[in-house]
């Protein structure tokens, strides 16, 4: 009894940890006047909430723009993500080719390397390609990640193969069990990689600040930025304005998917 009572006391400690500080957030974005935290960002007066701070961040801050240009990317990236690391991965999966091992191996290996390390090859790559500062060059790096293949893969090996076997004596190919058999059955691997791809992809600063140049081709991330740079006499109200206006697609995603999440990363991730 008293474990429970230490182990339920413990969680619950930790997600108050985790969610007063967007607590903090949220009610601070909707406050007229903003000074030191307070008793106020706990317990606001309802009457000092305002949703003026949200109407001048997406006016004066240009965060519409910058919203689309995370959207979209967002989707395409996500998209890119789902079906290529689908694909490299039903090929290691049931495909035995030479060199196989050395690939997955390499595939391993890239999981190690901080992504800091590619940022200059990856510059000098898209400023010869000639996609800097566009939709390309935001788009075109992340089109493929080697987590989303480790982690399709594994959960494809737990997949029967008979499924494969009695499909192509019905006369299907190799393209209509991957999309009618494979992927459908990949459900709960997939929606681990479509959140952690919104993840990367809406969050991603570093990237989208070396890869473009004008303030048209900016992300969320970089336009909070920008826009605390550019107003001196910016207050916190505004920026967490901001901060909810990046976050909460994020959070609605991981909401909406959460179950999947969970049965993708407990079932058939860990298989070798």
């Amino acid at each position: 009894m008293l474990k429970k009572l230490f182990l339920h006391g413990t969680l619950l400690s930790l997600t108050v940890v985790t969610l007063v500080p967007l607590w903090i957030m949220f009610v601070t974005s909707f406050l007229e006047t903003s000074g030191s935290l307070g008793v106020q960002t706990i317990f606001p007066d309802l009457g000092n909430l305002t949703l003026k701070n949200f109407y001048d961040v997406w006016t004066e801050g240009n965060f519409g723009r910058y919203f689309w240009n995370s959207l979209l990317v967002t989707v395409v990236i996500t998209f890119a993500n789902l079906l290529f690391d689908g694909m490299a991965a039903y090929a290691l999966a049931r495909r035995h080719f030479k060199g196989r091992k050395w690939l997955m191996g390499l595939i391993l290996l890239k999981l190690m390397i901080p992504a800091t390390v590619l940022m200059v090859p990856t510059f000098i790559l898209v400023r010869n390609l000639g996609i800097y500062d566009s939709y390309w060059a935001l788009i075109l790096p992340m089109v493929a990640e080697t987590f989303g293949i480790f982690l399709l893969r594994q959960y494809m090996l737990s997949l029967p193969v008979e499924l494969e076997e009695a499909a192509r004596l019905e006369g299907a190919g190799d393209w209509r069990i991957f999309f009618t058999i494979i992927m459908p059955l990949s459900k709960p691997a997939l929606a681990v990689v479509a959140i952690h791809s919104v993840l990367v992809s809406w969050n991603a600063y570093i990237y989208p600040l070396i890869l473009t140049s004008s303030d048209h081709m900016r992300t969320l991330p970089l336009g909070i930025a920008f826009y605390r740079a550019s107003h001196s006499d910016v207050d916190t109200a505004h920026l967490m304005a901001g901060s909810v206006i990046a976050s909460l697609p994020v959070i609605l995603a991981f909401l909406i998917f959460q179950r999947q999440i969970i049965a993708g990363l407990t079932k058939g991730a860990v298989k070798g």
